[in-house]
């Protein structure tokens, strides 16, 4: 399982219509058979659809992956070793129920994504973050 934070806004005021999310993830995972470390840095374009609490959202980018690999071997000094960064088209379609206003959401997505050499439908996921409105920030700046 990987852990990521991403920030998602809207080009303009409300919570529907095109936005963008940039982000940053990774997985750090071990076994007796080896180790795999990945970062992942997302940058999407996507469009929420729907004004109530409950929207469609769907979206494409491109994802820049590091990763760093090591198959343990049990012949000591035998241990392979990769590494190398690469660029993955993404796309984003899914559930989003968010609040009207600043509250905890929620989204429901699926996220294939393309390299020259695979492509890869099977990534399904969830999230919980925290919505605000820039519009309500700066106004109680403003009253202070």
């Amino acid at each position: 399982m990987g852990v990521s934070l991403n920030f998602d806004t809207r080009f303009k005021p409300g919570l529907s219509g095109l936005g963008m999310r940039v982000g940053f993830g990774g997985i750090d995972a071990s076994s007796s058979k080896g180790s795999i470390d990945i970062i992942t840095l997302p940058v999407l374009l996507n469009y929420v659809a729907g004004n109530s609490r409950a929207s469609f959202e769907a979206g494409m980018g491109v994802t820049v992956i590091r990763i760093s690999a090591i198959n343990a071997s049990t012949l000591p000094g035998d241990n392979a070793i990769a590494k190398g960064t690469g660029v993955a088209g993404t796309g984003n379609f899914g559930l989003r129920l968010q609040p009207k206003r600043n509250g905890v959401h929620f989204r429901l997505y699926w996220s294939p994504f393309v390299t020259s050499d695979i492509i890869e439908p099977r990534i399904f996921g969830a999230s919980l973050g925290f919505g605000f409105r820039w519009s309500d920030y700066y106004r109680h700046r403003q009253a202070l």
